[in-house]
């Protein structure tokens, strides 16, 4: 595995002087990329002045013997040449690197390693065939500099860039010497198989990019073979063609002019960025991946915009402001201040081509694209807007502003809007007035911010008026490509911005001043019904998000969603938290403005005004409504309670819940607006589940304040003592003096009761490790075994609201196995997600144990210590993307989990994320367990470094798992965060680890006052007991904190003893070995843990606790060892469980199954056979015992029966249900998901 640490070595080295030898961990920041080929690879482009300068953090690794100064083996700044001696030339990696570090954060390197040789066939880099390759007389010297194997030297560079780096992708651009043979993508494959093997790497983290080679039309001798690199995606799963559409060649019709490289690097970097989700030109493109273009639809007549660039004469000079029709459907537009400024339209190609001039000109724009003075259609009225754009600047704007890209004007709302693609000013754009940040988004794979400020008495096209004004910047500049225009409108009506009729979008240059020019060779736009002269801008290279059929975000619908989080129910609905989606969508309001003196939400339509609690929705009238997306815990009525106010006249509106009127609410006037009532009100029942109330006004100028849900009748449920007691037992009975090394649910505590250390007010100070058997409230400790669960709940619930997320609920899941492949889908409401893991089933009849490793692999335990498990690898990439570096701004809401669950990446965390896809494979598990004889009893999960707190996170809270294997897990691990925070910047605490991985909330919350932090990292480790768990140490890695470690493991190990079960908690922390190459030692107390606890060998030992550190540090220290739990009586005694167990007896002839599938959230079928005729009864019960369905209740002839019926109502949990017939009574634990 990777460290994740390195680049705080690296500082303290330098800070400090201290050394840092070669054996450092790899850094996982610096992206390496391994590239071969022939000379196109090698490069055969001119070096001009602009390549000789690059960014220090792109590099070189050389692979070449003697090369002047350069050291096979060494790095350098990456000026060319890149890959040999023989020629100073410039090739495709050199901008394939340069554009990578342009784009990618600042903390991240490039480095690149290239072995190619001219005009050799892909045999020279097939394994074993090099050896019988006859070499050109030419090319013979080339191959001897790489030691006479270029594949053999090619693997030697991987592994030296693994020792520093991590290897990203691997870069193709091979096929002039092959042309017209059609094995020549399966023998890339072959080649590709044997480096990912070589290698160690893994196929599905490290794709292959492969080039086109000169194209036909541009007069490529070699273009057909461009038919046979298409076919690579379909022959490699993870591969991508790279197109090099309208890049000239050099005169000799085989290698790409100068300029061509550049581009043609640009592209493979363009596509990387897509794989990294550093998108700059999502979709659209011509590049593949598994035989299918990215993007969709033909790209028979795209349009790259960056081609273009053809500069015209003649044309039509425009001297004076003014607008003017000029043909093609376009409309040009002039403005100038001053008198020094002019425009140029090229004749015939108004849709393609202008420039414009200017000298102290003051504000000077010039525009072109579409214009409608009246303003009658929406942008919804146009179809898919679209402009590409390819222009050249000189001078400068002034300094004060400039904008480049998009602009123009919408009628009610009057609003001016700009995307700005780039800018003559330094400080990106200038002049935003007083806009405020709404947000940021992505549209062509770029992520743009979205700034929205008022202009009082301003120049408008209705004169001196007020306007809302709106820009859309664009993260990273270029000066050529295309917009989706749709997109970004689309986009910041989700963001809460309202359009109206479309007064003008043209493709912009305006200036505040200065002098210089801009000349466009490509300005083009298209909508429905107007096309471009130029062709499909739909499809156009580093073009629209999404493409043909496959476009994303397609139709006229605004999204809605939760202004945060769907508000729970039970649970208060303040008013002014009406959901976001612009009006007509999540509300209606008969006017523009927010009249409200609360200043809140200002740029939306609804009134909030100052008053009852807060703030409350004001100035209505009885043609307004509100609407919310709600989260409704249980199937039930509710009792509401409105706060609301009328000065004016009576109090009347109606609350429903997916346009169904479930409630209303009738008051007199409370004679001042400021003084308001509680009104009550009694709801229909409401489904479970996620829905959207909606607050219809009936009457003028109510104000509402809150609406508060309460269940309707708690008394039919039961109670709980105050900690929950049996009831956190969910479905599992456990025996006396039995303590269970899994469950057959994810949380056995899911029906206790928060803790009160959800509240900031009642944290208390405690500056040594907290007491992990006390109660959150401070009354008492757990004594008895039963009540565990509900303790581990606490602390459960703790970590979720504090440091990770709540794992989400979801609507429905759904699995298979077919092929060696698990696939599992989750849906949320209308979004879903795919898990897929290509597991490995042993031979024999089973049942076979599980073990999920993380990061798709086992750590630095070697598989074969699995090979008579079910191995799972888990591609934590399929729910969010890992981000090494500290402080977070890795990750993307284009992640799947969190496009899954819109609204949560401020609230859901990465190891929230990961542990929930984690469950998530086991559900599926659980469905497919008979296909592949899977021992859902004995499920381990392991991982190594980052991989190893998603070990730890994932048997902490899903009791389902029995063995848990941390190794080396670190800070946010098994570490103390008191203990690293009192050890110092050498460790990872809260003031320096990873804020993707962790809520930001948690350092603002507890890094200044870290003692009012209500739990530690022993209490997580804890939550895994009864249930097995051994962790790994390596204290030669500084930056493991291992002191801290060892500290919070002596504090944890005191829970297994207080059970009386100290042989399931082990760990072993010694030096001597690399970070994720386990010790021997470590390797040993592995396989007695692998073979006690999931294959049942009881002669194992497993009272393994040896550590070569020690703590003294004074945050590490408790006085609560030596507790004491008894377990001398059965748990899930009392209520139905009693009942159950007192009259379940053997008769022959009788039989209950298992409910089939289970877990369940639709369908599921019961068998049952009964000896006699009988009056049966099938009943189902939660798990406080209350009855919530008859399944059964017929007579049945004697034989055997089956059942089907839906739990699609019921809310997610455990349940029971009990079967009754001629006295034989028995039952079965179902689970609801």
């Amino acid at each position: 595995m990777k460290n994740t640490k390195l680049f705080i070595i690296a500082t303290l080295a330098m800070l400090l002087g201290s050394f840092v030898n070669s054996s450092a961990a790899p850094d996982p920041n610096f992206h390496i990329y391994l590239c071969f080929g022939q000379s196109n690879m090698e490069g055969q482009g001119n070096i001009e002045n602009q390549d000789k300068s690059v960014d220090k953090r792109f590099q070189v690794l050389c692979s070449y013997d003697n090369c002047g100064s350069r050291k096979k083996g060494s790095w350098y700044d990456a000026t060319p040449p890149l890959s040999c001696c023989s020629g100073a030339h410039l090739g495709p990696v050199d901008y394939f690197g340069r554009t990578l570090v342009k784009n990618l954060p600042e903390n991240i390197k490039v480095g690149v390693s290239v072995v190619a040789i001219a005009g050799c066939d892909i045999q020279l880099f097939e394994k074993e065939n090099y050896k019988s390759y006859r070499a050109e007389s030419y090319m013979q010297g080339t191959i001897q500099s790489y030691g006479g194997n270029p594949y053999g030297r090619l693997v030697e560079m991987g592994k030296e860039a693994q020792k520093v780096g991590v290897i990203k992708g691997i870069l193709l651009h091979q096929g002039e010497t092959n042309t017209g043979q059609n094995n020549w993508p399966s023998r890339v494959k072959a080649i590709y198989n044997d480096l990912i093997k070589d290698l160690g790497l893994n196929a599905a983290d490290v794709p292959l990019l492969v080039g086109e080679v000169v194209r036909t039309d541009q007069g490529g001798q070699c273009g057909s073979m461009n038919n046979i690199i298409a076919n690579v995606p379909s022959t490699i799963p993870n591969s991508y063609v790279i197109s090099a559409k309208g890049l000239g060649h050099k005169g000799d019709n085989l290698h790409f002019s100068s300029a061509s490289y550049r581009t043609l690097g640009e592209r493979y970097a363009e596509q990387m960025l897509k794989v990294l989700k550093y998108d700059p030109s999502q979709g659209g493109g011509e590049a593949q991946q598994g035989g299918g273009q990215q993007g969709g639809g033909s790209t028979s007549n795209c349009v790259d915009p960056c081609s273009y660039k053809t500069k015209y004469s003649g044309g039509t000079t425009i001297t004076s402001n003014g607008v003017k029709d000029v043909g093609n459907g376009y409309n040009v537009e002039m403005w100038r201040d001053g008198n020094s400024g002019n425009m140029t339209v090229f004749g015939g190609k108004a849709d393609c081509a202008f420039k414009a001039s200017w000298n102290n000109s003051g504000d000077y724009l010039a525009r072109v694209g579409y214009y409608d003075g009246a303003a009658t259609k929406k942008y919804t009225d146009l179809g898919e807007i679209y402009a590409v754009y390819n222009y050249s600047k000189s001078g400068n704007g002034g300094g004060s502003y400039s904008y480049i890209g998009i602009y123009g004007w919408t009628k009610n709302p009057l609003i001016e809007y700009y995307i700005v693609d780039d800018s003559f000013t330094p400080n990106g754009g200038g002049m935003f007035w007083n806009a405020n940040n709404k947000g940021t988004y992505t549209v062509d794979g770029v992520t743009y911010t979205l700034k929205v400020g008022q202009r009082n008495n301003a120049p408008s096209i209705e004169g001196n008026t007020n306007f809302q004004q709106i820009f859309a910047v664009r993260s990273s500049y270029q000066t050529c490509g295309t917009i989706n225009v749709t997109e970004h409108f689309k986009n910041w009506e989700k963001l809460g911005v309202r359009l109206g009729g479309i007064y003008d979008c043209k493709i912009l240059c305006e200036v505040g001043g200065g002098s210089g020019s801009i000349e466009y060779t490509c300005a083009s736009m298209s909508w429905k019904g107007q096309k471009s002269s130029l062709g499909d801008l739909s499809c156009s290279e580093g073009g629209s998000q999404g493409g043909g059929e496959q476009q994303q975000g397609g139709g006229s619908t605004v999204e809605q969603k939760p202004y945060k989080d769907a508000i729970k129910i039970p649970g208060k609905l303040e008013g002014e938290h009406y959901d976001i989606g612009g009006n007509g969508n999540a509300y209606n309001d008969t006017d523009d403005q927010n009249e409200g003196d609360a200043k809140f939400r200002t740029d939306e339509g609804v009134d909030v005004v100052k008053g009852g609690t807060g703030m409350a929705i004001g100035y209505t009238t009885s043609s307004e409504w509100l609407e919310y997306t709600i989260d409704v815990e249980k199937t039930f009525k509710y009792d509401l309670t409105a706060n609301a106010s009328n000065g004016g006249g009576d109090i009347n509106f109606d609350v429903y819940i997916d346009d169904k009127k479930v409630a209303s609410f009738e008051g007199s006037s409370t004679g001042s607006w400021d003084t308001y009532t509680a009104l009550k009100a009694t709801t229909d029942e409401i489904k479970a589940g996620k829905h959207i109330l909606k607050v219809k006004f009936g009457s003028n100028n109510n104000n509402l304040d809150y609406i508060e849900f309460a269940e309707a009748d708690t008394s039919s449920h039961g109670g709980q003592g105050s900690h929950g007691g049996q009831g956190g037992q969910g479905s599992t009975y456990i025996p006396a003096g039995e303590y269970p090394l899994s469950y057959d649910v994810e949380n056995t505590g899911a029906a206790c009761t928060d803790p009160v250390s959800l509240d900031r007010n009642k944290l208390k100070s405690c500056k040594t490790l907290p007491n992990p058997f006390e109660w959150a409230d401070g009354n008492g400790k757990v004594t008895d075994f039963c009540d565990w669960s509900c303790r581990r709940n606490e602390i459960k619930r703790e970590i979720e609201y504090w440091e990770i997320g709540e794992k989400p609920k979801f609507d429905k899941l759904e699995a298979s196995y077919s092929g060696g492949t698990l696939t599992v889908t989750v849906y949320n409401g209308s979004n879903k997600l795919t898990l897929t893991s290509k597991i490995s089933v042993p031979s024999g009849n089973g049942p076979h144990p599980i073990v999920i490793g993380m990061d798709g692999n086992t750590g630095s335990l070697s598989s074969s210590y699995f090979s008579k498990c079910i191995q799972v690898p888990f591609t934590h990439s399929q729910i969010a993307e890992y981000n090494s570096g500290f402080g977070g701004g890795g990750r993307s809401q284009n992640d799947p989990f969190y496009k899954l669950y819109p609204g949560t990446f401020n609230t859901k965390a990465d190891y929230c994320a990961w542990s929930w896809g984690i469950s998530r494979l086991i559900d599926g598990l659980e469905i497919v367990k008979d296909k592949i004889n899977a021992d859902l009893g004995h499920i381990a999960v392991t991982g190594c470094s980052y991989a190893g707190k998603m070990a730890l996170y994932a048997g902490a809270f899903d009791e389902r798992i029995a063995l848990t294997i941390a190794q080396e897990s670190g800070g946010g691990g098994i570490n103390s965060w008191r203990v690293s925070s009192e050890i110092g910047s050498d460790v990872e605490g809260i003031s320096n680890t990873n804020y993707d991985w962790f809520l930001n909330s948690f350092k603002s919350n507890f890094q200044s006052q870290i003692d009012k932090l209500p739990y530690d990292h022993h209490e997580l480790i804890a939550m895994i007991a009864p249930r097995a768990f051994l962790a790994f140490g390596n204290p030669d890695y500084v930056w493991l904190g291992d002191a801290s470690g060892y500290a919070s493991l002596k504090a944890a190990e005191e829970v297994w003893k207080a059970m009386g079960i100290e042989d399931r908690f082990g760990y072993v922390i010694e030096g001597g070995h690399s970070h994720c190459q386990a010790s021997g030692n470590q390797n040993k107390a592995a396989q007695a843990y692998i073979n006690k606890f999931l294959f049942g060998d009881n002669s194992q030992n497993t009272k393994v606790r040896t550590s070569t550190v020690n703590s003294n540090h004074g945050s590490g220290k408790f006085d609560w060892g030596g507790h004491k739990i008894n377990h001398d009586k059965a748990c899930g005694e009392t209520g139905l469980y009693e009942n159950v167990e007192n009259v379940i007896e053997e008769n022959d002839g009788y039989y209950l199954s298992q409910n089939r599938p289970n877990p369940t959230n639709g369908e599921t079928m019961i068998d049952f056979t009964i000896a006699d005729n009988s009056f049966v009864t099938i009943d189902l019960y939660n798990s406080l015992g209350v009855k919530v369905k008859s399944i059964v209740s017929d007579e049945y002839s004697a034989g055997s029966h089956a059942v089907t019926f839906s739990v699609g109502n019921l809310p997610q949990g455990f349940y029971f249900y009990v079967m009754n017939a001629n006295g034989y009574v028995d039952s079965k634990t179902m689970i609801v998901k």
